[in-house]
């Protein structure tokens, strides 16, 4: 096991034990209770761990409590994620979940009450995002990187949601929204907590200044987004969902599918060529720097499957 995949693999031992320390006494007696923590953690410990890879890479390799910090940070990433797919589902009113059933249906069914999945789906969230900020600020964390790490986690979390808030909004039939406004939506609501804050955390945890991440995490986020609507445009348009791809439709209704999306591909590839050229001009070690590249090049290749 490489040193990336055992980090990466101890900040999900570190986040089981501490979602498993979360679930009441009174969940042995209410199912629907302890189903709630149970699909919370289903949810949460799936899928690729992108972001707190994006810490243990932003870390480098580090040892004892800074190595612990960075365990601690990648947990705590991954709540965030977590906390917002759970809300994303509902406000997206999307009933499955990587294949499976999203938490609010999940609980909806199992209560037979529509209602009450929405409203644990709510109270889950909350509690997976307050859940990161209790990370970030415990005791793995030393205490002089407490108050910089919440800070980090806070502004990336309302910079998200700022932008959740603006793509809900963007759906309602008059807006008068342009590609810009979705630009910038998709900007906040991806960069900040998916590529900046872990990027930034990593640098905190091995004691690095966590400036020279902001810039490449922001190119990264918008190659990242932007790619997403280019892979996803399918679905999107079908369900009439406002991203990059029909944004770019909507301000020219004449143009053809095939030239949006060529657009948004060279728009991602610029994105890609900005944080490659930031990566290799900031002073990172040789280590942070080759799994920030390893990212661009991923990315680039993920772009190249979708023949573009």
């Amino acid at each position: 096991m490489n040193y990336l995949t055992k980090a990466m693999t101890d900040s999900q031992e570190f986040l089981k034990g501490y979602l498993t320390a979360q679930v009441p006494g009174s969940a042995s007696v209410t199912p629907v209770l302890a189903h709630s923590y149970s699909e919370l953690a289903r949810i949460t410990l799936a899928g690729k761990h992108i972001r707190s890879k994006l810490v243990h890479i932003g870390a480098g390799h580090l040892e004892g409590s800074s190595y612990r910090a960075a365990v601690a940070f990648g947990a705590a990433v991954n709540l965030v994620h977590g906390g917002f797919l759970v809300h994303d589902d509902f406000v997206d009113a999307d009933c499955t979940r990587r294949g499976e059933m999203s938490f609010h249906n999940s609980l909806g069914t199992m209560a037979d009450d529509v209602h009450m999945g929405d409203s644990l789906s709510v109270l889950a969230g909350d509690l997976a995002l307050t859940g990161a900020i209790d990370l970030v600020s415990g005791s793995e964390v030393p205490a002089l990187l407490r108050a910089p790490a919440v800070r980090i986690v806070v502004e990336a979390m309302m910079e998200s949601i700022h932008g959740e808030l603006s793509d809900v909004a963007h759906r309602e039939k008059t807006s008068a929204h342009t590609l810009d406004d979705v630009r910038l939506s998709n900007h906040r609501k991806t960069s900040a907590y998916t590529f900046r804050a872990p990027l930034m955390l990593g640098a905190l945890a091995a004691g690095r200044p966590t400036e020279p991440m902001i810039g490449i995490a922001d190119a990264l986020g918008s190659a990242y987004q932007s790619t997403d609507d280019v892979t996803g445009h399918r679905e999107d348009i079908a369900k009439e969902r406002v991203t990059m791809v029909t944004a770019r439709l909507r301000q020219d209704p004449k143009g053809l599918l095939q030239d949006a999306l060529a657009d948004i591909a060279e728009e991602t590839r610029h994105s890609l060529r900005t944080a490659r050229s930031l990566t290799r001009e900031a002073e990172l070690p040789d280590d942070v720097r080759e799994g920030v590249l390893d990212i661009v090049r991923s990315m680039e290749d993920n772009l190249a499957a979708q023949g573009l």
